[in-house]
């Protein structure tokens, strides 16, 4: 008994290998590979779940394909921080995994690729690697609260999946 509260089945694991200049994140869902692309890779959804519960997804450009550019703004609730994001989508193997360049206010550009892993019973592990130009803008990365972030970006995703429906991403059943 106790209060405690309960762990999360599907908690986002973060790996920061020291002195490599990147971060791996792994996230499993309870929901098929192919549903779990379709929501992640739909710029209509993402205002939805990308980003800390803490601000609003103002969602500016998402062209999901080789090339396409995409932008993103987290809006704190009073509308006085904004954190802008943005890149360019490439080497997009549909179902399976993409890559975009992944920029960050002022901290340099580096690229992310995100890999969708059918992992039996319905289940889908979403893997991503994300490259820095070195150690020192990785860790600029991860000291700018990048982790609280990410964790609510997956809960949020978690959460709308199930509002969903799996055979059209579409809201309801």
């Amino acid at each position: 008994m106790g209060d405690a509260a309960p762990q999360k089945r599907n908690k986002l694991q973060i790996e920061v290998p020291p002195g490599q200049p990147i971060i791996i994140m792994k996230r499993e869902f309870d929901f098929p590979r192919d549903f779990v692309w379709d929501v992640y890779t739909d710029g209509a959804h993402l205002k939805n779940w990308w980003g800390p519960r803490a601000y609003d997804t103002v969602v500016h450009a998402f062209d999901f394909r080789n090339g396409g550019k995409w932008r993103v703004d987290n809006v704190s609730k009073d509308g006085k921080e904004v954190h802008p994001f943005s890149g360019e989508f490439s080497g997009i193997k549909p179902k399976d995994e993409f890559t975009w360049t992944f920029g960050y206010a002022d901290f340099p550009p580096g690229t992310e690729t995100y890999r969708f892993l059918d992992i039996g019973g319905g289940r889908t592990r979403i893997e991503s690697v994300s490259h820095f130009p070195d150690v020192a803008s990785r860790d600029g990365m991860v000291a700018s609260g990048m982790e609280e972030g990410a964790v609510d970006t997956y809960d949020r995703l978690d959460e709308l999946l199930p509002n969903l429906s799996p055979k059209t991403g579409k809201a309801g059943k």
